[in-house]
Order: structure tokens, then C-alpha cells, then sequence
């Protein structure tokens, strides 16, 4: 789940934990890809999937014989709900960076939110990702942040170079 979220839903279709395979809905259409392990070892009645218009891109790339981009963050929006609860500023929470990634070479930090790529401004998990899909790996950007600094939050720049995710 590194510089992206996805839709992950459940189904109490009976599984093992070294299936495979994909969902289907009564149409005929591919909903879903079943995940191997991502369920906790007392669910083995239940399949984990992937929503599959989260990753389509992803495919489609991969597909086409194309790098996909990376920068190596855990994140998650900082919608209206949470800025007004904690008051963190608008835009993508990091919870983790990856160790030897991007994103750490540029010095990007836990809690810090991005809130602009390349002139780009970032308020979703969504945009970020979208943003992230048009790059290309070796190309430098600039990455905006708010990172707390005392009762405040400062702005700063960091520019990773991006990497190709394995």
C-alpha cells in the first residue's frame, strides 16, 4: 500500500490462504483481486480482495510494459472531519516512510502533509496518486509539506527524485 490507498472489501465466500484469483460480479465484471495472507488467520472463511478500479492503472501500466512511479509513503487524506478534530492542515498525511526510499533521501518525515507536488496542489490520497502516475522515475519534483514545528505548522520543500516501484 505504499504511495497510494485502496478499497479493500471482504466476502464471506469460502477461501484458503494460499488462494488466488479474482472477483466477479453477476454481471461478469472483474470487482476485485483476492489478496493471499491479508486477512488475520481466523478468518479463513473469508476472502480479502482489492477494489479493482483502485489499481486498474496500475495494471493497465504494468500491462503496457511501463515503470510505476515511486516515492515510498504510507498516507491517508486529511479531510474536513479530522483538520476541524485536530487541527491538522488539509492535504495527505504521511503515517510511514519506507526505509531507503525517495521520499526518505528527500527527507520527507512521519506526520508531515503534503500539500503540493510539482505546482500540483494535493488535498487527497486521490491527487497524490494521480499526480504521482504522471511522473517519470529519475525526474526530480517539488513536494510542499506542513510539518509541525512547536503549536504550528511550517512550510517546507523537499524534492525527491523518484524511484520505480519493484
Amino acid at each position: 500500500t505504499l504511495d497510494s490507498t485502496y478499497t479493500v472489501f471482504t466476502t464471506d465466500i469460502i477461501g484458503s490462504s494460499a488462494g488466488s484469483g479474482v472477483l466477479v460480479n453477476l454481471s461478469g465484471e472483474v470487482v476485485g483481486i483476492v489478496m493471499q495472507g491479508y486477512s488475520h488467520q481466523g478468518d479463513q472463511n473469508t476472502i480479502t480482495a482489492l477494489s479493482i478500479s483502485g489499481v486498474k492503472q496500475i495494471i493497465e501500466d504494468l500491462s503496457n510494459g511501463e515503470d510505476i512511479p515511486y516515492l515510498g509513503l504510507k498516507i491517508s487524506t486529511v479531510n474536513n472531519e479530522i483538520t476541524e478534530k485536530y487541527g491538522l492542515p488539509k492535504g495527505v498525511y504521511i503515517k510511514g516512510v519506507e526505509t531507503d526510499s525517495p521520499a526518505m533521501a528527500a527527507g520527507l518525515q512521519e506526520a508531515d502533509i503534503i500539500v503540493e507536488m510539482d505546482g500540483k496542489e494535493i488535498l487527497t490520497v486521490e491527487q497524490y496518486m494521480e499526480k504521482l502516475l504522471t511522473l517519470n522515475p529519475e525526474q526530480e519534483i517539488q513536494v510542499k509539506i506542513r510539518r509541525q514545528s512547536g503549536e504550528e505548522y511550517v512550510e517546507l520543500e523537499c524534492f525527491p527524485v523518484i524511484g520505480i516501484l519493484y
